[in-house]
């Protein structure tokens, strides 16, 4: 073999194994989406009811507070140790990036698995089906918070926790915590949701802020396929409109309809909690911006855009600071405009484009609302 047949078997052999990781990265980004979804609350519900206090108390474990105060002691007993000077960054790193984040919320106790960590699943011996957890000396009593932060701490870390390459993928962790909250509806309290860390309006406030104008929600929310609650199907708006996507045909109608009403009845709660004391603004006539912080699949955007436009808007602009080239494609279908700070061509989630992806709660978005509509009452008086 020459050396130009050399160059070209080497060059295939690196092709392929590019494919092979992209291929992967994508199939473990989807796996801790489903396995979080599973192993989950799936595993704290079905023991949530057992009656046994385990003698593993996990004490100090999660002790965050400890454990920065050794690392503080260890800083300034340990300055002549020969790894010193490689360590001290890291560990200011680590202290400052702690004492920006706020206190985690206190939260009930639940039945945990203890040490959720990707080695304790075992799969199926074809295909790529988990079947159990096991290593169950670790069971305990705590916030499910901190079970989900263990199980994070693993899933979300292409390489083992001892390795040199070790890495906290952020957009591993956005699909776990998108499994983890669909199938979590209807099991975790006020408390524990405040604690796990959703959020457009704040960008919209910016927005509405700077051009003038008002704010409210369009309220649509995914369809989830029955059987993959992490999987959308489509979007439902607040009227009962339904955007479907084309994979959602396998589904029977009764399904479909279970669905809809399921997450219809979730969307008029949320109306009622928003504004209850006055009607949607009406786009009729107006330029209406619908805003997003980002757009994967582009199911709820589309949505979104349909409800707004059945109410004839002068003129319907899409907003949003990062989308997938398809999903952006689809919007320019859908809107008059679309404006979009970046569509990258290698898009996994949304979280893995911001350093700040924290939840906006219920609370968040009626302190808007709240804000705005006495804006517009004191500007309309001063008309008068």
């Amino acid at each position: 073999m020459d050396t130009t047949q050399t160059l070209i078997v080497v060059a295939v052999l690196v092709i392929a194994l590019i494919v092979a990781l992209a291929a992967w990265y994508y199939h473990r980004r989807r796996e801790s989406q489903r396995l979080k979804r599973r192993f989950g609350p799936e595993y704290n519900r079905a023991v949530s009811d057992l009656d046994h206090r385990f003698r593993n108390r996990r004490l100090g474990v999660h002790d965050t507070a400890r454990h920065l105060r050794t690392l503080r002691e260890a800083l300034v007993e340990h300055r002549t140790h020969r790894h010193f000077a490689s360590i001290e960054p890291l560990a200011h790193r680590v202290l400052d990036a702690a004492a920006a984040l706020p206190p985690l919320p206190a939260s009930r106790d639940r039945i945990v698995h203890g040490d959720p960590k990707i080695s304790n699943l075992v799969f199926a011996h074809h295909g790529d089906r988990a079947l159990c957890l096991i290593d169950l000396d670790t069971l305990a009593h705590m916030p499910v918070a901190l079970e989900l932060g263990d199980a994070l701490r693993s899933w979300c870390n292409p390489a083992t926790e001892d390795a040199a390459s070790a890495r906290f993928v952020r957009a591993f962790f956005d699909a776990a915590i998108e499994g983890y909250a669909e199938a979590a509806r209807g099991f975790l309290d006020k408390a524990e949701w405040s604690a796990i860390p959703r959020g457009a309006l704040p960008m919209a406030e910016i927005i509405a802020d700077t051009l003038g104008g008002e704010v409210d929600v369009v309220l649509v929310h995914k369809l989830s396929h029955p059987d993959q609650p992490e999987f959308a199907i489509g979007a439902i708006d607040e009227s009962g409109r339904v955007y479907l996507a084309d994979w959602a045909t396998e589904l029977t109608p009764e399904l479909l309809e279970n669905e809809k009403q399921r997450q219809l009845a979730v969307l008029h709660r949320r109306r009622a909690q928003y504004t209850p004391l006055s009607p949607p603004i009406d786009p009729h006539g107006r330029i209406a911006i619908v805003v997003d912080d980002g757009i994967a699949t582009g199911s709820t955007m589309i949505a979104a855009l349909r409800a707004v436009r059945a109410r004839k808007p002068k003129k319907l602009i899409c907003a949003a600071a990062v989308a997938s080239p398809h999903a952006l494609r689809d919007m320019s279908r859908e809107a008059d405009a679309v404006v979009c700070l970046s569509a990258p061509p290698h898009f996994f989630a949304v979280g893995q484009f911001f350093e700040d992806f924290a939840q906006v709660t219920d609370e968040d978005v009626v302190a808007i609302l709240e804000r705005h509509r006495a804006a517009a009452q004191a500007a309309a008086a001063s008309l008068c």
